[in-house]
């Protein structure tokens, strides 16, 4: 109870504030109903995404392609990157299950990648060996193949 009191709030730019910040229920429906909470701050600095979307821009359909870059935005405002987000548009419709399998058989091996690199050993200080030094982040590539 202490820790719900204590915790502030947030002004109309995201600062915190010692005061608790209030809103109207209906608000608050509408904005999570129309995807418009949607932060990427906190654990997604750490966690692959990877994003597949339809190509349904000319429709006039919420789902287009901006919202992809809206993502990536502020993925890096969160979190100063975006190296842990691929965005992959691909046709719409019956079209994008092949899109979605192929993005889900890329995130196992991006998290297979990530888990090997974790359990890798630490390169010294000094080591010159270039090949010992395990990189931070691996990352699918187009063709299916991984950088990193």
């Amino acid at each position: 109870m202490r820790l719900n009191e204590g915790i502030g709030g947030l002004d109309v730019e995201g600062n915190r504030t010692p005061q608790r910040t209030s809103v109207s229920v209906a608000a608050l429906n509408r904005a999570y109903a129309t995807g418009r909470v949607n932060q990427f701050d906190g654990g997604l600095r750490w966690t692959p995404v990877i994003e597949t979307r339809g190509y349904t821009d000319p429709t006039g359909d919420f789902h287009d392609r901006f919202r992809s870059w809206t993502m990536r935005e502020r993925l890096v405002r969160a979190n100063g990157n975006a190296d842990n987000h691929v965005s992959v548009t691909g046709p719409a419709g019956a079209a994008s299950a092949e899109l979605q399998e192929r993005a889900l058989a890329d995130m196992d091996a991006w998290l297979t990648a990530r888990t090997r690199l974790a359990a890798a050993p630490k390169r010294s200080p000094g080591c010159r060996d270039r090949a010992a030094w395990p990189t931070a982040v691996s990352r699918p590539r187009g063709n299916g193949s991984w950088s990193g």
